[in-house]
């Protein structure tokens, strides 16, 4: 099965889903959190927690393309521009497109029409809101981009209940890997591999040093909230 599938498939099964169920509490905008885990869930690196850094990263990325298609297909990560005003941060919204049809694209998305939930939603392919989309095509070489006509049947998966959870040294677990990818998008150098180790462990303390937080190495709720609110 080629990524777009599976990036297809994993958005379809994560519709109805809360974001507490994903590993995303809070209350932050978490568009761009939803879609880091289904990239990472088929195995594909490319996180953030802003869209315009997301999409930055994909457009400087050698296995990610933006097309010049007159619309996304399915696989396709659709970025969207609210208001097209000059900021730094530009883009205000980013969802996955399942499906387009006879001028409609179908995107699942989380923090969408329902900010607890993941939902499925539908919008003309004119919408002056869309600014971009971006295909990932790192196998494009054993599997050619489907055609218009080739749009993927939704895989029947399993899927689990994951929720943050206070990280202390030595969890291994996706909270942890989150907790390593949010202190990478602050600044700090270090493998992200969901264990919790030495390195991850200096990281930690040292965030917590510099924000005034308890120096213990556990990531509990008030370091969670100090993580997010500093991205």
């Amino acid at each position: 099965m080629s990524k777009a599938n599976e990036i297809v498939s994993r958005a379809n099964a994560t519709v109805g889903m809360t974001r507490n169920q994903l590993g995303m509490p809070g209350t932050y905008a978490w568009c761009a959190n939803y879609v880091s885990e289904v990239l990472r869930y088929v195995g594909i690196t490319m996180y953030d927690l802003s869209c315009t850094r997301m999409q930055r990263k994909m457009k400087a990325s050698a296995e990610w393309d933006e097309p010049d298609d007159n619309h996304p297909i399915p696989g396709d990560i659709l970025f969207f521009d609210w208001d097209h005003k000059q900021e730094e941060l530009p883009l205000d919204h980013v969802g996955i497109v399942t499906g387009y049809s006879a001028g409609t694209i179908t995107y699942v998305n989380g923090n969408g029409s329902d900010s607890f939930r993941v939902t499925r939603q539908t919008m003309a392919n004119n919408n002056p809101t869309i600014e971009y989309w971006m295909r990932f095509i790192g196998d494009e070489k054993d599997n050619p981009t489907p055609k218009e006509e080739d749009t993927p049947t939704p895989a029947k998966i399993e899927t689990c209940k994951v929720e943050l959870e206070v990280v202390t040294f030595g969890r291994k677990s996706p909270s942890t890997e989150t907790m390593q990818n949010l202190l990478v998008d602050v600044g700090y150098v270090l493998e992200v591999d969901g264990i919790y180790g030495n390195q991850t462990k200096d990281a930690l303390e040292d965030f917590q040093r510099s924000n005034n937080l308890v120096v213990d190495g556990i990531c509990g709720a008030k370091t969670w909230k100090a993580l997010i609110e500093a991205i």
